[in-house]
């Protein structure tokens, strides 16, 4: 049996070869950041910096603003009109994509006001279901048109990010241009 005093040593030791393995990445990285500001012409430079300014700024304006996406809206407004009931889903399948996941689709069956219900399951609600799982169904005006969350916003979600990474790359490709950093 070792002796404590002996393990300890051990992993300290480990603890320091991690640390000057993470202090040759961090000197590497300053390298090559040293290599490019003195390598690359300063149109180039600059457009990165824009690049990565604006991106900054895009992510903090959506945090700022509290950004919520059309389906966390959607669910907000049913909750404060009291438009909430639980379900039971009555069918449940999946499919499985060329990557081998699988999607998860089905209905759900509700009741309003004594009036039973059902809507969809789509694949995009992102989460494993099965027959007589409980999941939780909104509705805005009209209890037939019941909806439940879903971690995906579908079109809607990818062109939100889309203009989160297009905005930075296009003033980037704007200051090029402007700058005359295009031309050879």
């Amino acid at each position: 049996m070792k002796n404590k005093g002996f393990v300890m040593m051990d992993e300290l030791n480990e603890l320091k070869e991690v640390f000057v393995e993470f202090g040759e990445v961090l000197r590497m990285m300053g390298d090559a950041m040293r290599e490019y500001f003195t390598t690359t012409p300063w149109q180039q430079q600059l457009a990165a910096l824009v690049m990565f300014v604006s991106f900054v700024l895009s992510v903090i304006i959506r945090i700022k603003f509290n950004y919520r996406t059309r389906g966390e809206r959607r669910i907000e407004k049913a909750k404060a009109l009291g438009h909430v009931v639980n379900g039971t889903v009555i069918h449940a399948s999946f499919d499985t994509d060329e990557n081998g996941n699988r999607n998860y689709h089905g209905r759900v069956e509700y009741e309003v006001d004594g009036r039973k219900y059902s809507t969809i399951i789509a694949p995009s609600h992102g989460g494993i279901i099965y027959k007589g799982y409980t999941e939780t169904v909104y509705w805005l005006d009209n209890p037939k048109k019941g909806f439940v969350s879903c971690n995906s916003e579908g079109f809607l979600g990818v062109l939100e990010w889309l203009l989160v990474v297009s905005i930075p790359v296009f003033l980037a490709f704007l200051t090029l241009l402007l700058t005359g950093g295009l031309q050879k």
